[in-house]
């Protein structure tokens, strides 16, 4: 009798060890990364900015972000004459994408003329990224993604990782399986880590064919809307823009 009351106390203690076991089990790494995209995503701000890094199989090619609100800045830096470098701007709302208005041309100092204008800053044209200009010389809709675009690559990396592992002294989460390049399904590694705060502190990713992009966070970020829509000239009609 004593000896089945032993068993039957140690069974109890084993069903219940078991059971606190089974609630109280640590996440697997690919929860715990699931948490902190949650939490990056929370915190993705509304107004702010980032750096891409595209190495071109030789070539680095760098672009800044800028979004404020509905407007986003898409900045490529490209190699100018004597080594400088020059910025190639273009601005996009819902309805409609700009161009900086040319400076001290015989055309533009014209236009001001013929305007009665003492400034233009920005050209106008029919098309943003929440629809296409209406003849189709721009896929202006594909610039919505950089709004949340480095969410965007880690939320898909995940969702299509083959293995995901932890690196406890940088703090850096290496993330295996596939991902999107130029519409095309790869394989590639993503790695990111996170700030305290849960936004995202660096990302990277190496595809199989050599290609690599890097996604800094050392910008500024913009302190006013990009476009004063009170100094833009509409392309169509070539007078002041009505908005």
């Amino acid at each position: 009798m004593h000896q089945l009351s032993i068993t039957a106390v140690l069974s109890f203690a084993l069903v219940m060890f078991s059971a606190q076991g089974l609630a109280t089990a640590a996440p697997t790494l690919k929860a715990q990364l699931q948490t902190l995209i949650k939490k990056a995503n929370a915190t993705w701000p509304k107004i702010g900015s980032y750096r891409i890094l595209d190495n071109n199989y030789g070539q680095t090619i760098p672009t800044e972000i800028y979004f404020y609100n509905n407007q986003l800045e898409y900045k490529e830096l490209v190699p100018g004459y004597g080594g400088s470098i020059d910025s190639q701007i273009q601005i996009f709302e819902p309805f409609y994408s700009y161009t900086p208005f040319p400076k001290q041309t015989v055309n533009s100092i014209l236009i001001l003329e013929k305007l009665n204008v003492k400034r233009i800053d920005w050209t106008r044209y029919t098309g943003g990224y929440s629809k296409n200009e209406p003849y189709g010389y721009v896929d202006s809709v594909q610039y919505r993604k950089y709004f949340t675009w480095p969410l965007s690559i880690i939320s898909d990396a995940a969702s299509k990782s083959k293995s995901v592992s932890l690196n406890a002294k940088s703090k850096t989460w290496a993330i295996s399986g596939l991902c999107d390049h130029q519409k095309v399904a790869k394989k590639c590694s993503t790695n990111v880590s996170f700030n305290p705060n849960g936004s995202i502190k660096k990302l990277s990713q190496d595809f199989i064919d050599g290609y690599q992009r890097w996604f800094l966070f050392d910008t500024t970020s913009p302190t006013e809307p990009f476009v004063d829509h009170a100094y833009v000239i509409d392309r169509e009609t070539g007078m002041l823009a009505e908005f």
